[in-house]
């Protein structure tokens, strides 16, 4: 990193469109800086649907913040419904359900009695799939209310209840297009304002974390791989600050009861590993995902795969059927958590390992890791219904291997039973629609009860994780995509405003994670980083820009962590989705290879990690100012995908700036 320095009391950084400059004393400083020529629109495939005219007397008013569908992964696909005269279909992909449920929560203090319910109905009848109008009492009895079969044509049908019902949800289902062309509800409610929480922010540092896996940065000492690659490897780690690492099931136990952990099933030291994360102040987010083989091998021998989360045979609707993943998540908590105070009867361990590895001994209490995550990714529509999981259906799962659905399921069983301080978040959610955790929070009511201040019981600690890819579709699997965007013009900040304000109304206002964020290089991916024509940009450089600037923009907007995707590239340097998007690389000769993506985080991660953004003093260009205690930075670039280019006169404390270029 290169450093031009005009005085001792002003830093400053610089890439292709984007300048950081650290601040003093008062002065101006003038930044000349920018790749931008024209704009790129984004896609509106899940803006929200506009209401096309007034809320007629005694027409209940709907928020689509209140509105959630059971199907995967989208988000007010049919809300709609609700704000149109007529039934305009919203762009929508990957669903799994061609027979699925809506659900419409009415908001606390509404007091909703409905009386009439008008739909549309136009051409064509669907006798033997009917729309189903249930509404939830306040008692959470069902009852239900109509069912529309398409029995008009081109009219209005007028439902009046015969007994007005005092509701707390209603709830629609339907199967593809067998549904009215509108819904209109009519009765007695109370307009409800809610106050939503201050957004609070967290310091840029929380936001340059990276995925990886155990052998990412472990040796393999059974096998005497001690090398400078991993060594390496793990002190760019050290400079990145934080990781969430993949642990596969299989690599702690293969057969039932035989655990191994300080050389696991692959060999490696979890021990030494996560001795050096805490001792490096590395923050550590365990994912544990997927299912050791005798689970898998439960499965006929062609289904078999290890993302199942359960035996064959049995009910992801029934919380015994993870009895064995709250069991595994036991083993790890009581192992590498703060309890002391476990019985040792119940801590299992393998006494045949090779002589060259190190025995696995009844450890537990070793204080090395404080948060865990069961699962990957469960919300799988792409893998079919058997993998993929209702937020309803992952109630069940969280439960079990939260604390053994508080205690039922055995006294080893479930992290918390083990330790009860360390923290669980939920697994990380391939789509970013709260769709999938509002079903979660209203199943956990059903089957976990309520706190004694009134609030769900809900099985999740620290914060709730999802996944989000910045593309000019929807994210990740869409099937609309063709390319990686910058974050600020792709459909990122409308679906994170929405999560946040569902976060804050129905799910405890926890944290928000992104567990995985990124772009590819290759060309072949829809995720892919792309440079704006005429820029002079290699995709890598591009990617880097990209990285940081969604770096910031997490800060900015109050994410409490971010992890991109990925520490190495998991496959071909020109092959399909995600193969590329390591942000380090390895060549032949086994050297570690910095991409511009890690050069851009490292820099910037060693002045401005503890800053934490305040406020935004201009749009165009973006001039966002952070603070430090009494330090202050302010961020400029053009939040866009060309090659415009701009001056910008920066009123600063001081006199003297030090404009850092980065290397890469």
């Amino acid at each position: 990193m290169m450093a031009e320095t005009t005085g001792s009391n002003k830093k400053g950084l610089s890439i292709p469109g984007l300048t950081l400059a650290l601040a003093g004393a008062a002065g101006t400083v003038m930044v000349s800086k920018g790749v931008d020529m024209f704009s790129r629109l984004k896609p509106r495939i899940f803006s929200e649907p506009a209401f096309d005219g007034v809320w007629l007397e005694n027409q209940i008013p709907m928020d689509p913040n209140y509105f959630y569908q059971e199907n995967s992964p989208v988000s007010n696909a049919d809300f709609s419904l609700f704000t149109k005269s007529r039934y305009e279909p919203v762009e929508v992909w990957g669903q799994l359900y061609k027979r699925y449920t809506n659900h419409y929560l009415f908001p606390k203090g509404a007091d909703v009695v409905l009386k009439q319910i008008r739909l549309g109905d136009g051409r064509g009848t669907f006798e033997h799939m009917p729309f189903f109008i249930v509404g939830t009492k306040h008692d959470d009895t069902e009852t239900l209310i109509y069912q529309f079969k398409g029995q008009g044509y081109n009219t209005e049908i007028v439902f009046d209840l015969p007994v007005p019902l005092a509701l707390k949800k209603i709830s629609f289902t339907a199967s593809e297009q067998c549904k009215p062309t509108y819904i209109k509800l009519f009765g007695n409610y109370h307009a409800v304002k809610q106050n939503l929480p201050r957004l609070q922010r967290y310091p840029f540092g929380n936001q340059t974390g990276v995925n990886g896996f155990s052998w990412s940065w472990s040796f393999n000492k059974s096998l005497h791989k001690e090398d400078a690659f991993t060594e390496r490897s793990y002190q760019v780690l050290k400079k990145l600050g934080s990781g969430r690492i993949y642990l596969d099931a299989k690599e702690l136990v293969q057969e039932q009861g035989k655990y191994r952990f300080k050389h696991n099933w692959r060999g490696f030291d979890l021990d030494g590993l996560f001795t050096r994360f805490k001792a490096d102040k590395i923050y550590a987010n365990i994912c544990l995902q997927g299912s050791p083989p005798y689970i898998v091998n439960t499965w006929p021998e062609n289904q078999r795969k290890d993302t199942y989360t359960r035996p064959f045979g049995t009910d992801k609707d029934d919380v015994t059927s993870y009895l064995e993943l709250g069991k595994i998540a036991f083993q790890f908590a009581a192992r590498y958590g703060r309890n002391k105070n476990i019985d040792l009867s119940f801590i299992e361990a393998d006494d045949t390992q090779p002589w060259y590895e190190s025995k696995s001994e009844q450890l537990l209490g070793l204080d090395l890791i404080t948060l865990m995550e069961i699962g990957n990714e469960l919300d799988k529509w792409w893998e079919g219904e058997e993998a993929n999981h209702l937020g309803r259906q992952f109630a069940y799962l969280q439960s079990a291997v939260y604390d053994g659905h508080k205690g039922k399921l055995g006294k080893n069983v479930g992290i918390k039973t083990a330790d009860p301080t360390m923290q669980v978040t939920n697994a990380g959610l391939a789509s970013t629609s709260p769709d999938f955790l509002m079903s979660f929070v209203e199943e956990c009511a059903k089957i976990r009860g309520y706190n004694a201040d009134g609030s769900v019981d809900i099985p999740v600690d620290g914060y709730y994780s999802f996944h989000c890819y910045a593309t000019n579709g929807s994210g990740q699997h869409s099937e609309k995509e063709t390319r990686g965007m910058c974050i600020e013009l792709s459909s990122v900040p409308e679906q994170l405003r929405k999560f946040q304000e569902v976060n804050a109304l129905h799910l405890g206002n926890k944290r928000l994670v992104v567990g995985e964020s990124g772009y590819d290089i290759s060309e072949n991916s829809p995720v892919r980083a792309e440079p704006p024509e005429g820029s002079g940009l290699t995709p890598y450089i591009w990617q880097g820009v990209l990285i940081l600037r969604t770096a910031l923009f997490y800060a900015k907007h109050g994410l409490y962590r971010n992890y991109f995707f990925t520490w190495k590239d998991d496959g071909a340097i020109d092959g399909w989705q995600f193969s590329s998007s390591g942000i380090t690389s390895e060549d032949s000769n086994r050297k570690l290879l910095l991409r511009p993506a890690a050069m851009y985080l490292i820099q910037a991660n060693s002045f401005m990690k503890d800053y934490v953004w305040v406020a935004q003093i201009s749009a165009h260009p973006l001039v966002d100012k952070w603070q430090h205690n009494h330090s202050v930075v302010y961020s400029l670039y053009y939040a866009t995908e060309s090659n415009q280019k701009g001056s910008y006169y920066l009123k600063v404390p001081g006199s003297r700036v030090t404009k850092y270029v980065l290397n890469e």
